[in-house]
């Protein structure tokens, strides 16, 4: 199976950097391809076979998507931010935003700062899903049938989309506990050994 993700950018050493490089990294059993805009591609140590396209317009995920015919498409949100942000000012307010574009620059959907989230809009052959990252609210007119439906890795990031009229789960971490979780009948049945090799002191602690 090919997964097209659509990410904001890679800056080393951040939560949701750990999260794709570990989900794409152990995903050995299908084709992961990165969209990203251009020269925000830093390392974050992702396996050399992980194909990762730069973009300069959000009209290029269309096109590489018709080519690639990926069979699950993921935008990943992480917040507010447009492709060429810096034609628009922000103005964040706890888990809300305002923004305003700078003079004389036309809205459009490179600009828009959810951008990320109308590239959905303009695709129509590939099953689309919001991997939700962030807890910053989105507007309601982000519905059916462009999107499938939301993966949210907590149940706080899950609530900025509580007003959205489309399926939704959360998998903590992007991990799914049920179908990882230990066998509690092996950490029952296991019997554990304490090796020792040196030699045991007294320590007299005092506080």
């Amino acid at each position: 199976m090919i997964i097209l993700h659509l990410c904001h950018g890679f800056h080393p050493g951040n939560g949701f950097e750990t999260f794709i490089a570990n989900l794409c990294n152990n995903d050995s059993d299908n084709k992961n391809i990165i969209i990203l805009p251009k020269g925000t591609n830093e390392d974050i140590g992702l396996n050399p076979d992980i194909d990762v396209l730069e973009i300069t317009d959000f009209f290029q995920v269309a096109d590489i998507v018709d080519k690639i015919q990926p069979d699950i498409f993921l935008i990943h949100w992480t917040g507010a931010e447009g492709l060429n942000k810096d034609e628009c000012n922000l103005i964040i307010s706890g888990n809300k935003f305002y923004y305003q574009l700078k003079p004389g620059i036309r809205r459009d959907i490179n600009n828009d700062p959810f951008g990320f989230l109308y590239v959905s809009k303009i695709i129509s052959s590939t099953p689309v899903y919001i991997v939700a990252h962030s807890e910053f609210q989105i507007p309601m007119h982000i519905q059916t049938p462009e999107i499938t439906g939301l993966i949210a890795v907590s149940n706080k990031a899950v609530r900025a989309f509580e007003r959205n009229n489309f399926k939704k789960v959360v998998i903590p971490n992007g991990i799914d506990t049920e179908l990882y979780k230990p066998d509690r009948r092996d950490r029952i049945s296991k019997k554990f050994t304490i090796g020792w090799s040196g030699r045991l002191a007294k320590y007299d602690i005092q506080i």
